[in-house]
């Protein structure tokens, strides 16, 4: 199983644990660091901030149903965290949601012959985000961001 069928799966199997906790999934990891393979969940609380008992008690029930169902054939350690300050931004609804936040968006190729973007995410509109950065604002194609954060 690759690495995208594995998080797939893992995504699904841990998605009722996580609702049943108001937790929402920010993003999912599963890649090879120096001490071993990792599988790092990110998440967030619906309407507020996720504690350190709460990542816990989530990363106890995650583990022991990613144990039993045996998705991943080799050793891995699990991670269940907050996104931080600078987290990144993803999904289409994470461009609306931090609307007026400070962004620093790298891209894939130049818009504007840049690539380095920071200023406030004004939003989305269509399959654009909108940023003003110094009085200049730029419309950046979804498709050609290769990382979007808060930037604070």
């Amino acid at each position: 199983m690759n690495d995208k069928k594995i998080i797939d799966a893992v995504s699904k199997l841990s998605m009722p644990i996580l609702e049943e906790r108001d937790l929402e999934l920010v993003d999912i990891e599963f890649k090879r660091e120096r001490s071993g393979w990792i599988l790092r969940f990110f998440v967030e609380k619906k309407g507020g901030r996720v504690s350190l008992d709460e990542c816990a008690e989530a990363s106890q029930e995650i583990g022991v149903i990613l144990e039993v169902e045996d998705i991943i054939p080799f050793a891995y350690h699990l991670e269940v965290s907050s996104p931080g300050l600078n987290r990144q931004l993803k999904k289409d609804k994470d461009f609306a949601t931090f609307t007026g936040r400070l962004v620093r968006i790298l891209t894939k190729f130049p818009v504007e012959n840049l690539t380095d973007f920071r200023g406030t995410l004004l939003g989305i509109e269509g399959d654009k985000v909108r940023v003003n950065g110094g009085g200049k604002i730029w419309e950046i194609p979804l498709s050609g961001i290769a990382r979007a954060n808060l930037d604070f």
